[in-house]
């Protein structure tokens, strides 16, 4: 379906006209995500630059949109609680599943979606859309309008923040709609080198309290982990550490490959 002017404009029109008042209280958006816990305990090291850019970014007055963009486990999500442990907005998660379940019908997407976004604007709550490739198909049904059709007015609202995430292969569908991808800031997201991610291990040895390995296994547990390719630093890291506590604690002593043999494999 081609989207014209005209269409943008009605859009916006329904959006300026469309009053809170019309929004159930917050009940109704618990029900398709949830805000960000601003007391979670994170661990994060070593992505400062990535976070002095959101800052950046979401404080701009015009181009205050972005997208983070990489594989998954390398801390997109991390990044964006982060960022909201640190400051005055809210951060609503949107999960996009539940905005799209029950809405089969022609204008059932486009009205919930709307009143989301004028949530957001009149309560000064950021979006924050997990994998928000979805948006590119959520909501053509019967030649209704996609997510990303109905954000495309707003994006320069600075009332609007929206922060979305997405790998680097589905982020190649949204480099397809030039509208979409000018009205973002662009964040890569890669693989921690090794100085970083060993002060992650050490970390995680005294949040464990594990005395069985120390940091001089670093090498040899960062070298089995290179093997398992079909998942990224730093989530298997620490997958591997919360692995190696559960299985010692219940099965005694244990070695690296008992680990990787048990929790990680190549699909």
């Amino acid at each position: 379906m081609t989207i014209t002017d005209s269409d943008l404009k009605i859009i916006k029109r329904d959006l300026e006209n469309f009053s809170i008042k019309n929004i159930k209280d917050l009940q109704e958006f618990q029900e398709i995500g949830y805000f960000l816990n601003k007391n979670e305990e994170l661990l994060f090291i070593g992505k400062e630059s990535e976070l002095e850019f959101i800052n950046i970014t979401l404080s701009r007055k015009i181009k205050n949109n972005l997208i983070i963009v990489g594989q998954p486990g390398t801390g997109k999500t991390t990044l964006v609680s982060q960022y909201n442990r640190q400051t005055n907005k809210n951060i609503f998660v949107v999960e996009m599943g539940k905005v799209i379940s029950n809405t089969k019908y022609r204008g059932e997407f486009e009205t919930k979606f709307i009143k989301l976004i004028e949530y957001s604007r009149k309560m000064n709550v950021i979006l924050f859309i997990d994998e928000i490739h979805i948006l590119f198909s959520s909501g053509k049904v019967d030649g209704g309008l996609s997510g990303a059709d109905i954000l495309k007015p707003y994006l320069t609202d600075p009332e609007l923040i929206i922060i979305g995430t997405t790998t680097t292969e589905e982020f190649q569908v949204i480099m397809n709609d030039k509208a979409i991808e000018r009205r973002f800031n662009i964040l890569p997201i890669t693989n921690m080198d090794s100085l970083v991610l060993e002060k992650i291990y050490q970390k995680l040895l005294s949040k464990f309290k594990i005395t069985t390995i120390t940091l001089e296994d670093f090498n040899t547990i960062q070298s089995a982990l290179n093997e398992v390719s079909n998942r990224n630093y730093p989530d298997k890291l620490i997958d591997f550490i919360d692995l190696y506590e559960a299985m010692e604690k219940l099965s005694g002593k244990i070695t690296i490959n008992d680990v990787i043999k048990r929790g990680f494999y190549d699909i």
